[in-house]
């Protein structure tokens, strides 16, 4: 699980922790420096939820706001850990503290709730907003230590809320989570890809439990009585959905017209955006090695998932750019009369060009570098 339990030296773990950053490549005289952030967050903050912001700080967040016991010089003191969301001047080292994660879900590993940032459009003038969906509500205690839970995870339902935040508001309003519509039903370890069309796929994951996988839970000592091998998650989520950030509320899940997989995707399950814009699904391995005969087994099967455009044409276009700059020079798209029907104003109107990094995925999240595949993709909606 990834901590200790109880918590009595939040920022070194007892050594099992390194809560210093430092940069690269080497800046000379620059000394590893403390992050006040992961300890603050000790406890649960593995693969914590970062996104750089405009103003070129980071957005994290990690755990919600507990209450830990630390021992110093003898005498033990409480450490409130009242930061769970900040935004992160890493040049400085200053964290500007941010609201608490509502409800206290836990969205990072072991819970593993979904986490995106939603598309940057003219609409809401490229600045970035943080959906939050899924995830686990255990107690400080239930989630045990490095070696296994102190709960049987999986007979507990995880969590269907999801908020939104906007780490930066360019009304100049204080930053606030914001409730949005629940999940269909609750998932751990689901994952969010971003679709050309503005929606975003969720899919993975499962209706109960958390990542991670364990020999025994304090609650069921014996390996031999653990009903689903190591893994710590059961009911696999087999059905994705679509989230359009841009319904009402109350309507912007849906699952209709979905098909749904017959591959269990657990921890260590993973999709990714392709560039022809579908999506590929693999992996899935709640053991500590390769195990082919246990309920959810290492699985090497790979699918792909085609969203609703790709029952439509596509178009050619013409003068894409090799190459993609920050700042750099303007470009102008054609497209053939053979991509679209009708009036060439009206086709130009329903046209859509869309930037994406690939990045890669690990543990639900999908991440990216400046080195990662980036790709242009232009879609004609004449459904």
């Amino acid at each position: 699980m990834c901590r200790n339990y109880p918590n009595s030296d939040p920022a070194y773990e007892g050594g099992a922790a390194e809560p210093t950053f430092e940069v690269y490549p080497p800046t000379p005289g620059f000394t590893p420096q403390l992050v006040n952030f992961v300890v603050n967050t000790s406890g649960l903050n593995s693969y914590p939820h970062m996104f750089l912001m405009p103003s070129g700080k980071m957005f994290a967040q990690a755990n919600y706001s507990t209450s830990t016991s630390q021992q110093i010089h003898g005498e033990w003191t409480t450490h409130h850990a009242s930061c769970s969301s900040v935004l992160w001047d890493v040049n400085s080292n200053h964290e500007t503290p941010l609201p608490d994660m509502p409800n206290q879900v836990v969205r990072v590993y072991p819970a593993s709730g979904g986490v995106a940032m939603l598309p940057l459009t003219p609409a809401n003038n490229w600045n970035p907003t943080i959906i939050f969906c899924g995830g686990a509500l255990l107690t400080d205690e239930q989630w045990g230590n490095y070696s296994w839970p102190f709960v049987n995870t999986w007979e507990i339902p995880a969590s269907k809320d999801c908020q939104r935040i906007t780490p930066e508001p360019i009304d100049g309003s204080s930053p606030k989570y914001v409730q949005d519509d629940d999940l269909q039903f609750g998932r751990t370890m689901g994952q969010f890809i971003c679709l050309p069309d503005g929606t975003l796929l969720f899919l993975n994951g499962a209706a109960n439990g958390t990542a991670g996988y364990a020999t025994r839970t304090l609650t069921t000592p014996l390996y031999s009585d653990m009903p689903l091998g190591m893994s710590l998650a059961a009911d696999p989520v087999l059905t994705p959905a679509i989230y359009n950030p841009n319904a009402p509320a109350g309507s912007r899940w849906s699952s209709a017209g979905l098909g749904a997989s017959k591959i269990p995707r657990m921890y260590h399950s993973s999709a990714l955006l392709l560039p022809d814009t579908s999506v590929m699904i693999a992996g899935s391995n709640p053991n500590v090695d390769y195990n082919g005969t246990t309920i959810y087994s290492t699985e090497y099967r790979a699918e792909k998932f085609y969203p609703w455009y790709f029952a439509y044409s596509k178009p050619k276009p013409q003068g894409v750019p090799t190459k993609l700059a920050y700042g750099g020079p303007s470009f102008d798209i054609t497209l053939s009369t053979d991509s679209y029907t009708g009036k060439p104003n009206d086709a130009a109107a329903n046209t859509t060009v869309v930037v994406i990094r690939g990045g890669f995925t690990t543990h639900a999240s999908t991440l990216n570098n400046l080195n990662s595949l980036a790709f242009l993709t232009v879609l004609y909606w004449h459904r």
